[in-house]
């Protein structure tokens, strides 16, 4: 993701997992970040456009390597909010995981190059996909998955 070579990556995550910054998942190769606030510390310091990138080479690095985004896992709520957000397009992923990272609607925007309206529809159809009622369900449902 971070366009690194690969046993950097790997050196990085045990050093990061070493420290309980990040955690690992019950799926193989999937991590999350220990607590929201670090979460949020981290994409707070990295621009958007670039995590954005990321998190799309992070995407199609799982399919590519045939790993299931909706494998079954231990925790009934995380297993739920996986498939839930399976359900998203790619740019409704993004926008969900820019919400949870505190974004505002104008940031979204501007971070994606679109309009506020086209940023309230996405919410919109999120709220309906994911069966929430406001941005805190939106960051909820994603901070539950791991995304």
């Amino acid at each position: 993701m971070a366009e690194l070579p690969e046993d950097t990556v790997y050196a990085a995550i045990d050093e990061l997992v070493a420290c309980d910054l990040v955690r690992e998942l019950t799926e193989p190769a999937r991590f999350a970040f220990r607590h929201p606030v670090v979460r949020r510390a981290i994409h707070r310091i990295t621009p958007p456009g670039w995590r954005i990138g990321a998190q799309t080479r992070a995407g199609q690095g799982r399919h590519a390597s045939g790993a299931s985004p909706s494998r079954p896992t231990r925790d009934p709520a995380r297993a739920r909010s996986v498939r839930l957000l399976d359900r998203l397009t790619g740019r409704e992923r993004q926008i969900a995981t820019l919400v949870a990272d505190g974004m505002t609607n104008r940031q979204i925007a501007a971070a994606l190059f679109v309009t506020e309206k086209t940023v309230e529809m996405h919410l919109s159809n999120l709220f309906a996909k994911l069966g929430v009622r406001n941005r805190v369900g939106v960051a909820r449902a994603v901070h539950d998955s791991g995304l």
